[in-house]
């Protein structure tokens, strides 16, 4: 039985579901009959916002970890492609997309048609050769029905301007995106592509290499969905702790349903700052960047402290009727060091650490 969808038979089981979302670093799993993939495929596409479209995504971009937990380049966490602006020219921008905190910039067209100007752009970087990049291009938009083509409205433009910006593989599902302001009425399938590679070929079009100062301006949102994410979190680590029949009682319906199904939000809420260190006189230290739940009852209430990046803290109402819970406990994930811990193991490594530091001087992290 599915310790979220309890009152479905039809359900069927797969890899196990991480305590911490992969995305985050989390390594840990449940056993695998504990989470069903019907939740999993239902909950997923919240996850994926959270992950993608929070503001949690400005940390991820800058800190990592990047797809399924990697830290490789190539799997780098990155925002959604947007237009970044030039800093030298506040009517210049550029197709491109932030990636460790860094911009990254797409080869684009831009065309203005009551300037009647357009220009192709890409940016200066050593060893690569421009010509090939511009036929690279014009190659690609030649042939209208082979893209993907994104469009994305941004009332920054001046309604007579547009860009079109292309590379593969920087997204899932597009490799064209298509920039206009919402009261431009030009549709992306409208474009005069064949006649647009032909005077890139020509040298009929302005080509500038880009290198300078520039502003991203991204927009990312809050949904209270994603508290539901939150509790989820603090729900697997309850179940990795207590087990599959401790989960099913009746008294954690509450949260459950709310979890799986969604509903008025009567369960989680924002905290300030990160979850407070049990004691800090003992230099006890969170792991830099690192990911904590702590599951703390007071009497028959169980409370649930989800803390992502040790910033984002969400406090959650577990149960308000759980019998012998026990001691408070906690799961610490700290993803740059590829490592987990329980709460009391990784306090009495910290302790230990702090009498080696009292006795050499150096604190190991």
């Amino acid at each position: 039985m599915c310790i979220y969808y309890t009152k479905r038979t039809d359900l069927t089981y797969g890899a196990g579901e991480h305590i911490i979302s992969a995305g985050l670093g989390g390594i840990k799993k449940l056993p695998v009959d504990m989470v069903s993939q019907e939740f999993n495929n239902d909950i997923s596409k919240y996850e994926r916002w959270l992950l993608k479209n929070s503001i949690l995504n400005a940390t991820r971009q800058i800190i990592g970890p990047g797809s399924r937990g990697k830290m490789a380049e190539r799997y780098e966490s990155k925002s959604d492609i947007h237009l970044i602006e030039n800093l030298d020219d506040n009517e210049d921008m550029t197709v491109g997309y932030i990636q460790k905190g860094k911009p990254r910039s797409l080869t684009a067209l831009s065309y203005d048609s009551q300037r009647q100007t357009c220009s192709f752009n890409t940016r200066n970087y050593d060893g690569v050769d421009v010509n090939a990049v511009i036929d690279a291009f014009a190659s690609a938009i030649e042939c209208p029905s082979d893209l993907h083509i994104k469009t994305i409205l941004d009332d920054r433009l001046p309604i007579s301007k547009i860009y079109l910006g292309h590379q593969k593989g920087v997204d899932s599902r597009y490799d064209t995106f298509f920039f206009k302001h919402s009261g431009n009425s030009l549709e992306a399938s409208s474009l005069p592509f064949v006649a647009l590679a032909d005077a890139l070929r020509n040298g009929q079009l302005d080509s500038q290499e880009k290198d300078h100062k520039v502003r991203s301006h991204q927009t990312l949102n809050w949904r209270e969905e994603y508290f539901r994410i939150f509790a989820k979190y603090c729900f697997n680590y309850l179940a990795q702790k207590k087990g599959k029949e401790f989960m099913l009682q009746v008294c954690f319906d509450p949260v459950r349903e709310w979890i799986a199904n969604g509903g008025a939000n009567k369960f989680a809420s924002f905290i300030e700052g990160g979850i407070p260190v049990p004691n800090d006189d003992l230099g006890i230290r969170w792991p830099k960047y690192g990911h904590i739940i702590l599951l703390i009852p007071h009497g028959d209430v169980l409370y649930g402290f989800c803390s992502l990046y040790n910033g984002y803290t969400v406090k959650v109402l577990l149960s308000e009727s759980v019998k012998d819970f026990g001691a408070s406990d906690g799961f610490i994930c700290d993803w740059l060091e590829k490592k987990e811990f329980e709460l009391q193991h990784y306090l009495a490594i910290q302790a230990s650490q702090f009498v080696s530091h009292r006795q050499t001087g150096k604190l190991e992290r």
